[in-house]
């Protein structure tokens, strides 16, 4: 019995089976050759704040987190330009939002989720 009990706790504990929440992030990916700084707020009052600065010609994570959140605005300063989005899109676990900068500085966002075939 005590082996039969074990056994179904570990099952039990595998990922995807124990209702733990998965982390969501916030990614930038810049494709110019212009560092860009990224100044993201997040939650429901928009009290949490994260940012990333001179960021070249990369991927960069910029926050993770468990459990719902509110991504509310996203200021992209690219050079001597600056564009502020208002989003407000709802990020929950296993899900990434990027932010996009492409080669001539125009700005997109996705929610995109991380194991798309679950």
């Amino acid at each position: 019995d005590r082996f039969f009990l074990s056994a179904l706790f570990l099952f039990l504990m595998l990922p995807g089976c124990s209702g733990e929440q998965r982390e969501w992030e916030v990614t930038l990916r810049n494709e110019g050759t212009v560092p860009v700084s990224v100044f993201v707020t997040l939650g429901a009052d928009g009290g949490s704040k994260a940012n990333v600065d001179d960021v070249p010609k990369t991927d960069r994570q910029i926050i993770s987190g468990k459990g719902p959140t509110i991504v509310n605005t996203v200021k992209i300063v690219r050079g001597t330009e600056e564009k502020v989005l208002k989003v407000n899109e709802k990020l929950t676990g296993d899900h990434q939002y990027l932010i996009l900068v492409n080669s001539q500085g125009d700005v997109s966002t996705q929610i995109i989720k991380f194991h798309p075939n679950e």
